[in-house]
């Protein structure tokens, strides 16, 4: 299978022909991943830069935290992997995937975690918005911005 693929910290990603994941327990799926969102946590364990990447001795990774692909009956699904997920091929647990709604596209499903996680962080459990309540959404014209501005008006309504 084709994967993008860290050999040494610090380099770019290659994308070459990689083995194929291995499901290890019942608790596991083989996922055929479509599309995943390249994240500044994917970049700073890339380079060695993030605390949980220092004291990793391997060196070969997929990169990849998450992202969106089809099982084998063919259910669409969000899911965080086990194994990098910019690959054919990923891995995942169960219990970390969310079945996705009819007719949404790969791409923006794989983008909106994120911005949902990072617009609800901060105007509801943050900022602990209620009804009634105006919110000031600053820079609302990038797709993290349109998201929260969706967000503060479900919250405040």
């Amino acid at each position: 299978m084709k994967a993008a693929v860290i050999y040494q910290r610090g380099e770019m990603p290659q994308y070459v022909d990689f083995p194929e994941p291995n499901v290890h327990d019942n608790d596991e799926l083989l996922i055929s991943a479509k599309a995943a969102a390249i994240k500044h946590l994917n970049i700073s364990r890339a380079t060695g830069k993030h605390y949980s990447s220092r004291n990793d001795p391997s060196q070969v990774k997929v990169i990849g935290g998450d992202g969106v692909g089809l099982l084998e009956d063919g259910t669409q699904g969000y899911a965080i992997g086990v194994s990098g997920m910019i690959a054919e091929k990923a891995v995942i647990e169960k219990s970390r995937m969310v079945p996705l709604p009819v007719g949404i596209d790969n791409v923006t499903a794989a983008a909106l975690p994120d911005a949902v996680i990072g617009s609800a962080m901060g105007i509801r459990f943050r900022a602990g918005m209620k009804q009634g309540e105006t919110v000031l959404i600053n820079g609302a014209t990038g797709f993290t911005g349109k998201i929260a501005v969706q967000i503060a008006k479900h919250h405040t309504q």
